[in-house]
């Protein structure tokens, strides 16, 4: 709207223009207090994307802490499992405890599901990992060939009665 508008209305002249200069300045109040408020929005923007940047370094770090300790407790579980059952070496039980986890066996509640079946069928496929498992006896050939056999057929190759009195 301008002065002519307000004049051809029936406004006095000194009328509209106090009302003129009013309007002028709240229209030039409301811009600048649009602008500052763009300002702030502005700042208010960077910081909630430097907020979001920390929450997904956060969750970032959480999942790996989280994931470390599911390797610390799945670790303690293994050895608490394990440690029921003499080795004959230490050795022996490294190389049970890997290949048991590396079976991936159901880890639930801090336990390994199974696990006890898994080292009973062990003990039956390799008696020798076992500390109180005596391994067959070897015989060597002449060819330099170890070759395990029983007590019995040791006897027998050897020329020995088949008991031993």
């Amino acid at each position: 709207m301008n002065k002519e508008k307000l004049i051809e209305l029936g406004v006095p002249e000194e009328i509209a223009d106090t009302v003129l200069t009013a309007v002028t300045e709240e229209i030039n109040a409301g811009v600048t207090e649009g602008v500052k408020n763009s300002g702030e929005l502005t700042k208010a923007n960077k910081k909630i994307s430097s907020l979001e940047e920390k929450v997904t370094a956060l969750e970032g770090e959480r999942d790996t802490l989280s994931g470390k300790l599911t390797e610390k407790d799945m670790s303690y579980a293994a050895e608490k499992l394990f440690d029921g059952y003499k080795f004959s070496s230490p050795l022996a039980k490294e190389a049970a405890m890997a290949k048991f986890r590396a079976s991936e066996p159901e880890f639930k509640d801090g336990k390994y599901t199974g696990g006890e079946g898994w080292i009973e069928e062990l003990k039956k496929n390799e008696p020798s990992a076992f500390a109180g498992s005596t391994p067959p006896p070897t015989l060597m050939t002449g060819s330099g060939a170890a070759t395990a056999v029983s007590d019995a057929q040791a006897r027998k190759i050897m020329g020995l009665p088949l008991e031993n009195k």
